[in-house]
């Protein structure tokens, strides 16, 4: 082998050494910067952070960015539990994307969250349960009551963060059924109410519910607005449902009255 051709080939192999070298230097350098960020205290990150316009006040935080939990308060919920673990891939892609479980004594949900760098907020297959409490609050205005919980299955919901508006919302709030107590008159009375199943739905950046029957016949119509307002409108039918009769000529579809509140 001639001293050219032995130089050609020990130079190709030194270039391709350090070629090596250097992809392995900035893998290790990016592998410490990945998992710095995701082991990051939440603490620290919140007093850097600083988050304004959130509907919930930050009691406590523990953990970590990766694996770590919140405790905060809403006016409504209360006392409101949070736990998250974080999949690591998902800052490689300048997002977040956690798996949660939320808790307090009125809402319990878990699934899948997303925020992205437009602030566009995602939830997937979120399961749960609310409490009667929940519906009893926008109800008290009207001296009405339920009694049981409702069960969350499979909802998805898309929001902007931003311009706070909801961009999809999908899934099914059942309730079982049970003891309804609303004014008649000067009277309270008590009646035993069927299933009742909500289909949920994003219209013009609200998040809407149609309430139907177990036969599919629309009783009531519910509403979360942009700007926090909630309602429920209902239907005569689900006065029917109740055993009661409506003094004024009306269709079964007509509403015959709706409440709202403030819950955010």
């Amino acid at each position: 082998m001639s001293p050219f051709t032995y130089n050609k080939i020990k130079n190709g192999t030194t270039l391709a050494a350090k070629t090596r070298n250097r992809w392995i230097i900035a893998v290790g350098i990016l592998a410490y910067l990945f998992f710095l960020v995701a082991l990051f205290p939440i603490n620290m990150a919140h007093k850097l952070i600083k988050p304004e316009g959130l509907p919930v006040e930050i009691v406590g935080l523990t953990g970590t960015l990766w694996d770590g939990g919140a405790v905060l308060k809403h006016p409504s919920a209360g006392r409101v539990d949070l736990d998250w673990r974080l999949h690591p891939s998902s800052l490689l892609m300048g997002s977040l994307n956690v798996d949660i479980d939320l808790k307090s004594p009125v809402v319990r949900l878990n699934g899948n969250a997303k925020v992205g760098a437009g602030r566009v907020l995602e939830l997937n297959n979120i399961d749960g349960y609310l409490t009667s409490d929940v519906v009893n609050g926008v109800l008290r205005s009207q001296r009405t009551q339920i009694e049981g919980d409702l069960e969350l299955s499979k909802a998805n919901l898309v929001y902007d963060l931003g311009q706070r508006k909801a961009e999809l919302a999908e899934g099914r709030l059942v309730w079982q059924g049970g003891n309804v107590q609303y004014p008649a008159g000067r009277q309270k009375k008590s009646s035993k109410m069927p299933m009742l199943v909500a289909n949920l739905r994003a219209d013009q950046g609200n998040i809407l519910a149609t309430v139907t029957s177990a036969e599919g016949d629309v009783v009531a119509e519910a509403n979360v607005k942009s700007d926090g307002w909630a309602g429920v409108a209902i239907k005569r039918r689900l006065i029917d449902l109740a055993g009661e009769q409506w003094p004024n000529k009306a269709q079964p579809d007509t509403t015959v009255f709706e409440v709202s509140e403030k819950i955010f």
